[in-house]
């Protein structure tokens, strides 16, 4: 296993699933720690053990919620839902 990113976190957006997990295995292969970030939590979470399965050193599944992203400079006029 080559360790071009030993001791470095790679955070990968649509990691669930395609060019998004193949980037996330190639990451974790090089010695990355790997965080997977995806819509869809099973996908998130399988690419997770799956990754874990193909012994990446470490790897977690974050799933993201686009409605409770913040409108940066205008939370005064977001919807109540995005106002922290």
């Amino acid at each position: 296993m080559a360790s071009r990113f030993t001791d470095k976190v790679a955070i990968v957006t649509g990691g669930g699933s395609g060019i998004g997990l193949a980037t996330c295995k190639k990451f974790a292969s090089e010695g990355a720690r790997v965080v997977v970030v995806g819509r869809n939590r099973e996908r998130v979470e399988k690419a997770a053990n799956d990754l874990k399965s193909i012994g990446a050193r470490d790897a977690w599944g974050c799933r993201r919620s686009a409605s409770r992203l913040p409108v940066p400079g205008s939370s005064s006029r977001a919807p109540p839902r995005w106002r922290s």
